[in-house]
């Protein structure tokens, strides 16, 4: 049996017959999704001069809206709740068309084309997506001094 005393609800017993195993890998699992976000409740996601609204499907960049395809705002959506992270061609695809052939590689990199242009971002001198060179994408670039973050996790 387990007590918790240093945390709320320490008065209560679990009785684990993995000897404490059970109790790493649900707090794993809780960690890792406070680092994902939650995903049931998209909400808004900020970068930058950037504010991307799921509920809405909008992008507004410095005051400006950003009218998007689907396909772009889902491309957007998909890098920015992964920013800092590289989502790889194979993983981008997926996420847009789900399981079957995977040859899309032409047409998402036609997408990010036209998104990067909508946005105003340069391939060459990005400010928003980076290519990963033989991997995929990521969003943000570390050491910016520019925090992505969701709104509904901002603290004042």
């Amino acid at each position: 049996m387990w007590r918790w005393p240093s945390r709320p609800g320490g008065d209560d017993c679990i009785t684990d017959p993995l000897g404490g195993e059970t109790l790493a890998r649900v707090e794993e699992a809780l960690r890792r999704r406070a680092e994902r976000g939650a995903r049931a409740d998209p909400g808004t996601i900020r970068l930058e001069t950037m504010t991307i609204s799921h509920p809405q499907r909008s992008v507004i960049i410095s005051g400006r809206t950003v009218q998007l395809t689907p396909l772009e705002f889902n491309l957007l959506w998909e890098l920015a709740s992964n920013a800092g992270r590289i989502m790889s061609h194979d993983a981008l695809i997926g996420r847009l068309w789900g399981p079957g052939p995977k040859d899309r590689s032409g047409t998402l990199r036609t997408i990010l084309k036209n998104l990067r242009r909508k946005l105003g971002d340069d391939a060459r001198s990005p400010r928003y997506i980076f290519t990963v060179p033989k991997t995929g994408y990521r969003m943000g670039r570390p050491g910016d001094g520019q925090p992505i973050f969701r709104a509904a996790d901002r603290t004042p």
